[in-house]
């Protein structure tokens, strides 16, 4: 199915949570109501700041979310346009619903595996909810690191990584991209072209050099905060900063 890029009004906002909690809820097996998407009755157009007419393929398939990240790039291509769907929950929430059977996966029953509510919907209410939302979340994460978001958008469509869950509670490090590249020099493995093993342990006490000591209470970037700018600093400079527990990391 294809559809020109719109944006839900307020009826076709609830009617797609009235949608999601069927799902969630009732366990219902309905289809997507990619009625919504189109029908002036619930959507309205979104206008591009070049005046692009951008069609929607719903049934488009992406191998990883990084892929689906420069396709969405492609689309919002100035911080201007983003900000219409990374701003306004009836953008956000109109995306999702155009890539729904991407993002959430059916079980042979033909009912859906449904996880947060926040990874359909479009929550404002804090950032980190920004970075949950499956496709919103994709073209927040690729807009500003691009190849260095291999280590948050490595994954399918439908799941929500562990590594963009831990570094999107906090933007200070995820609007960093110096701070990301290092996190990318210690975590990826370029053999298994995926984050290295353990690297979201947070077994207590915690392993040495895990992203927990990297980021979180009593963890390096608190430690040396306050003393270091990492915003002035560069990616080599910051990996010279790190304590020792951080070298087997780069060894691996």
């Amino acid at each position: 199915m294809r559809v020109n890029l719109r944006k839900f009004n307020e009826e076709g906002l609830s009617e797609y949570i009235l949608f999601l909690d069927n799902i969630r809820i009732l366990k219902s097996d309905e289809d997507p109501p990619f009625h919504l998407l189109s029908d002036p009755q619930y959507s309205e157009e979104l206008i591009l700041s070049d005046g692009r007419e951008i069609r929607i393929n719903t049934d488009q398939e992406f191998e990883t979310q990084i892929d689906f990240g420069d396709y969405l790039l492609s689309l919002f291509r100035t911080e201007e346009d983003r900000s219409k769907v990374l701003d306004d929950e009836k953008g956000g929430s109109w995306l999702a619903l155009a890539f729904f059977k991407s993002i959430c996966k059916r079980r042979k029953d033909k009912t859906w595996r449904v996880k947060e509510l926040a990874r359909y919907r479009l929550d404002l209410e804090g950032r980190q909810k920004l970075y949950r939302h499956l496709v919103c979340g994709v073209l927040a994460t690729y807009s500003i690191h691009r190849e260095r978001s291999r280590l948050f958008l490595y994954g399918p469509l439908h799941k929500h990584a562990r590594t963009l869950d831990v570094v999107g509670s906090a933007e200070e490090l995820m609007l960093n991209p110096r701070l990301v590249k290092v996190l990318d020099l210690l975590y990826w493995d370029e053999k298994k072209n995926k984050p290295k093993a353990r690297t979201t342990s947070n077994t207590r006490p915690l392993d040495e050099g895990v992203l927990y000591r990297f980021i979180g209470p009593g963890s390096f970037i608190k430690q040396f905060e306050q003393t270091y700018d990492f915003w002035t600093m560069s990616s080599e400079e910051i990996l010279d900063l790190l304590p020792a527990e951080f070298d087997k990391w780069l060894e691996k």
